[in-house]
This record gives structure tokens, C-alpha cells and sequence, in this order.
């Protein structure tokens, strides 16, 4: 969290040079005592509370994965089969006042298709705060990630932040479906997107936008074109309000990352516009969108490769990520980034950095959340973010961590 007297001093003045390492405090790490919760993969506040939802054993999924990496030196011990592992994820809560974290959710172990107990759920990609007409309070909604002999992802939905019950159908009543990863509340309605198939965890057979009203009455309908029509449009990474559009942010491999908005009126399928393609001229090295911010009046964007920066697969990269803005009127920054000759004109680094902002081994730009200090937004925070060094130097016993500011 931000030391009280960052906070002070950020008030005094609306120039800031931004926040160092000693204006934070860790408030969890290793895992919250459990080095399998590799991932800190989604935070969401509710009811005052700080919710993260992790995501296990990450490098022995991805070793697990026959189109992994295919490093030499394996940076963790990783058995034969991945579910001796246990690969429950977990939901953890923090009370701010007595700074204490608690557990308050672990994936139940379900009847899989081989026929042994596994885990239903082995990651918890985004959380999201929606109200439903027919619920009529504020829930806590949260999507999954499930594996190979799992009946398909599903929908969490919790009313007190401590008892969660899916609210879908596996898969939204496509089995195949494995993994959803963006959520996005517009106009009193619920958007997410499947984002992964089997092992593919970026990649969906129908990447369509899905809105429900009521997601426990399962009424979801498509309201885009599968990948807006483009078939490289591997999957919709990312979903977010701003400017009175809903955005949409894509993963390809072909051409890179296109970002989308609609004002979602009238008759599905909405109507669809392109704000940036081509990787926003970078190509496949922007292979997806990985994260969305708005920020005083303007849209930042985390670009990303999959498969931790490498996509050996479909043979893009390694290499590090960029940060983007966008306004209202579809005009855009190069905050962090290569320097280049777009349509728009040639793009420089407003910062002056290059990818992956201090080291060109970030291939991962986290999310974030706007920081305030008193009555001053502070600047853009990324809340994690993920390179090749620290990946490799990753134990099972060390897990994630959690730092904040306050």
C-alpha cells in the first residue's frame, strides 16, 4: 500500500516525479504462506474488502503444455502429471483496518472426465462488482480458469464475500470452453468473453462478446461477431467501460492486438468499431491487449505475448511489453514503447522508455488501479507485471506477492 506520508505529500502538490520502491509496503508474499498460488491473477474491492483470486502452479501448467517452452533448465520442479500438485485456486480477502488477509474460498474437487477427482477451478481471472435486476444487491462476481478433465469454467457469484456458488453453467453451456478472463459492467448488463479452450488458454473457438442482464438466470446472448470478424482473433483478452463505449481487446497472432468499442444499443450484434489495429503498429511483438485502465479522461493499455512472453506456438517474440494511451476521440499516445512511423504519424515514447518501461525482460504489463492520494489521483500504478528473470528465479515455495500503498 502508499506510506501514509506519500499520501500526505502527494496532496501538497499535482506534480509528481511518481512513486518509488520505498513508498510501498508488501502487505502478502509467498503465496499468502502457499507457494503454489503462482499468480496473484485478479483483485476486485467489495464491501470495503480487497479480494485477490489466484491462479496455481504456473510454470508446471505451462511445462505441463506440449507446445511450452522449451527451456533446458526448468526454473521450477515440476512432477510427470500436474495434478499431484494441488491446483485448487483460492479466493483471499483483506481487511485494510486490521490488515489482515483470510482465506475465504478454495475450487472444490470435481468428477473430471477420466475419471479421478480434480479441481473445478485452477485460476480466478478477473473479479468484478454487478448488480442484477433480479438479485437486487451488489455481488461479487468471479470468473475461472479450469484445466483438461474439468467440465468447463464457470461464473462465481458471491452476495457477503464469503460464500461463492457458480451462477453458470460450465462453459456458459459450451464445454469446450476453459478459461474466461475479461469481465466489463455497461448499462446495468454483464460482459465477459471466452477466452480458452484445453490447454489453450488464449485461444477460443468463438470468441464472441457475451452480455447477460441476469447471468444466474443464464440468459447470455453474443452481442459481437466471433473476434469482430476477423478469424485471427484468437480471443478477447480484455473488456472495459470508457467514454460511454465498451472496449474490447483482442489477442492475435498474425497481425497483433486490434482494440474495439460499441455503444451497445440497439439489436445484437451491436455495432462494432475499430479504434487501433496492427498491434498498434508494432505487429505480433503487441501480439494481445493484456489490461485496461481509464485515467483522467483517457484509456491506458498493457500490451502482452502469450504464453509469458513467448509464443512458441505460433512463433512470436520473446519480447517485452508497451504501454499505450487512447482518448475519447480515438487519437493515441506511445507512453512506453519502441519509437515508429504509424499511419497517425511517427510514435515516440512520451516517457522516453523503452518496452517493458526498466528492463526489455518484462514481457507482461499487469494490472492496475488508480491510486488516490487525498484529493489527487496519483499516476498510473502497475499492481504486478511479470518478466523473464523473475520467472525463472519463481519457486514453488515462494508464490506470489501482493504490494499496495498506504
Amino acid at each position: 500500500m502508499i506510506r501514509q506520508d506519500t499520501r500526505q505529500e502527494a496532496t501538497r502538490s499535482t506534480t509528481s516525479v511518481g512513486l518509488r520502491a520505498a513508498d510501498f509496503v508488501r502487505i502478502a508474499e509467498n503465496g499468502f504462506g502457499d507457494g503454489q498460488n503462482a499468480y496473484a491473477h485478479s483483485m476486485a474491492w467489495f464491501k470495503g474488502c480487497l479480494y485477490v483470486g489466484t491462479t496455481r502452479n504456473n510454470l508446471c501448467l505451462i511445462k505441463s503444455n506440449p507446445q511450452r517452452d522449451t527451456m533446458r533448465i526448468w526454473p521450477v520442479p515440476c512432477p510427470d502429471d500436474v495434478y499431484t500438485l494441488d491446483m485448487r485456486a483460492q479466493i483471499w480477502r483483506y481487511e485494510p483496518v486490521s490488515r489482515r488477509w483470510k482465506r475465504v474460498y478454495v475450487s472444490p474437487l470435481v468428477q473430471g472426465t477420466n475419471g479421478r477427482r480434480v479441481p473445478r477451478d485452477i485460476g480466478y481471472r478477473k473479479m468484478i462488482v454487478f448488480e442484477s435486476p433480479t438479485h437486487g444487491t451488489p455481488c461479487l462476481y468471479v470468473c475461472s480458469m479450469s484445466w483438461l478433465e474439468a467440465p468447463g469454467a464457470v461464473v462465481l457469484r458471491s452476495a457477503d464475500g464469503e460464500n461463492f456458488e457458480p451462477v453458470s453453467e460450465p462453459g456458459l453451456k459450451d464445454t469446450s470452453v476453459s478459461s474466461f478472463r475479461a469481465m466489463a459492467v455497461f448499462n446495468g448488463r454483464l460482459y465477459t468473453s471466452p477466452a480458452g479452450e484445453g490447454r489453450a488458454f488464449y485461444s477460443a473457438r468463438a470468441p464472441f462478446v457475451l452480455e447477460s442482464k441476469d447471468p444466474a438466470a443464464g440468459d447470455w446472448k453474443p452481442v459481437s461477431l466471433p473476434g469482430f470478424g476477423d478469424p485471427d482473433n484468437t480471443a478477447i483478452v480484455d473488456l472495459i467501460v470508457f467514454n460511454d463505449h465498451l472496449y474490447a481487446g483482442t489477442l492475435n497472432p498474425r497481425t497483433g492486438m486490434q482494440i474495439w468499442k460499441t455503444k451497445a444499443s440497439g439489436k445484437p450484434p451491436y455495432k462494432w468499431t475499430q479504434v487501433l489495429g496492427a498491434g498498434a503498429f508494432r505487429g505480433v511483438l503487441n501480439e494481445g491487449v493484456l489490461t485496461f485502465h481509464v485515467f483522467q479522461d483517457a484509456l491506458y493499455v498493457g500490451s502482452h505475448i502469450s504464453m509469458g512472453g513467448h509464443d512458441r506456438k505460433n512463433f512470436v517474440g520473446p519480447a517485452p511489453a508497451e504501454l499505450l494511451r487512447i482518448y475519447p476521440d480515438d487519437s493515441w499516445d506511445l507512453l512506453v514503447g519502441d519509437p515508429r512511423q504509424t499511419p497517425q504519424g511517427f510514435k515516440f515514447p512520451l516517457s522516453d522508455r523503452e518496452p517493458g518501461s526498466t528492463t526489455r525482460f518484462a514481457v507482461i504489463s499487469g494490472r492496475w488501479r488508480t491510486m488516490m492520494a487525498g484529493s489527487t489521483s496519483a499516476p498510473l500504478i502497475p499492481l504486478s507485471s511479470q518478466d523473464t528473470l523473475t520467472q525463472t528465479a519463481c519457486r514453488p515455495a515462494a508464490g506470489c506477492r501482493c504490494s499496495v500503498s498506504g
